[in-house]
């Protein structure tokens, strides 16, 4: 999938099947395949730190066809990914000042409540005439706006 994924994400054919028992090596050749640096996806780059797999393309055994053959130059990554391009020390100094958290429009919500369902902190309060977010609540995982199939949420 590409884009804004789960629900707002496209799927594209790729013509691979991946396994691996080393997770870490498996998310290093997808990041590599999407056009990501292995170790600037921060999972992967922890996980590696940590001993927990490999994510030295180099030092990954594959088997079938190489990498190369799959890296695709137009692979839509996720809006998020956008924060890439701000050099790191403006990010370091601006990111206590930075404050992501959903919010939803009410006059276009269709109230289904697959927000509401999908909220692991049970945060969200959906009525015939309103929607809200309770913020000391909220963790900022933004699930709701994964689910949402109208994206209605920012």
């Amino acid at each position: 999938m590409e884009g804004d994924g789960p629900s707002c994400g496209k799927a594209r054919k790729m013509n691979l099947i991946m396994a691996s028992a080393d997770a870490v090596a498996i998310d290093a050749c997808a990041a590599a395949i999407v056009g990501l640096d292995p170790l600037d996806v921060a999972v992967t780059k922890e996980a590696f730190k940590n001993n927990l797999g490999e994510a030295d393309l180099d030092k990954i055994e594959l088997a079938g066809d190489p990498i190369a053959d799959f890296i695709t130059a137009d692979f839509k990554l996720p809006q998020t990914t956008a924060l890439k391009m701000i050099p790191r020390g403006i990010i370091n100094s601006i990111a206590g000042l930075i404050n992501f958290k959903p919010y939803i429009d009410i006059n276009v919500c269709a109230r289904c409540n697959l927000c509401k369902i999908t909220c692991p902190v049970n945060a969200i309060e959906i009525e015939k005439d309103s929607c809200k977010i309770d913020y000391k609540k909220c963790v900022r995982c933004l699930c709701c706006h994964e689910v949402c199939p109208y994206k209605r949420f920012i």
